[in-house]
This record gives C-alpha cells, structure tokens and sequence, in this order.
C-alpha cells in the first residue's frame, strides 16, 4: 500500500510538472517571463488595455520552433537526428510583428557598440577622489 501511494503522489507531481512545462512551451514563455507577463497584463488591465506576449506566435508554431522542427517532407526524420539546429542566435527569437527574415526587430542590436558607448561614457566623466586620499591614488 505504502508503494502505491508513494507512486501515485510522484505520478501526479510529474503530471502537474509536465502540464506546466507543456503550457510554457506552447505559450513560449519560461518561468520568469510568466511571472514579467502576468504582471504587464494586470497593468494593461489597469488602463484599460491587452497585453499579448509579442514572443507568442501560437501553439503550433511554438511547438515547432521549440523542438527545432522545419515544415518540409520528412520533418519527423530530421528531427530526430540529433544535429538539427534550432532558428536564431539564442539572443534575439521570432516575434509576432516580424516579416520577411521572421526574426525580430533587435537582430541588427550591436552590443558591442552599446559597450563601446557606454564605456566612453564613464571615461569621459571627471575622476573624483576624496580629498584626503587624493595622494594615494
């Protein structure tokens, strides 16, 4: 008896744990963005408005995207090979405003420019010292 009720409770554990899992794939969010999503709908709700995450290009499309899965003969094939590649660069993803390149609107996003900038940036500012340490430094 003790082993079925063991069981039972692990089984439905895993099963409350895949029904979630499932949920964020299919809606294409992780954990914390929910969290960033729930709360920027109850703002929109506040005003008035709809919040709908931009990532969130519906469930067939998300499933796809997930698991790296192309719409081409054979699908199921190549997606079981273990060297398929998933779209993007993991940094920019897919949103529902995008066109042509299906990629979003920060894929030309140069980070290396934002550090540059912002390196600059501080380096420009006037050194400040304490007063009293200011032959220590």
């Amino acid at each position: 008896m003790f082993v079925f009720v063991l069981s039972t409770a692990v089984a439905v554990a895993l099963s409350v744990m895949l029904a979630w899992q499932l949920y964020l794939v299919l809606t294409s969010q992780t954990t914390i963005e929910f969290y960033f999503n729930r709360y920027k709908a109850q703002q929109a709700r506040k005003k008035g408005r709809t919040y709908n995450n931009p990532y969130n290009l519906g469930l067939l499309e998300n499933w796809l995207y997930f698991f790296g899965i192309k719409r081409e003969p054979y699908w199921w094939f190549i997606w079981l090979l273990p060297n398929h590649k998933m779209g993007g660069d993991g940094i920019t993803f897919p949103t529902r405003g995008d066109v042509a390149d299906n990629f979003s609107s920060h894929a030309d996003f140069d980070l290396d420019a934002v550090i540059e900038e912002a390196t600059a940036s501080v380096n420009s500012r006037p050194k400040k010292r304490a007063a009293g340490l200011a032959h220590y430094v």
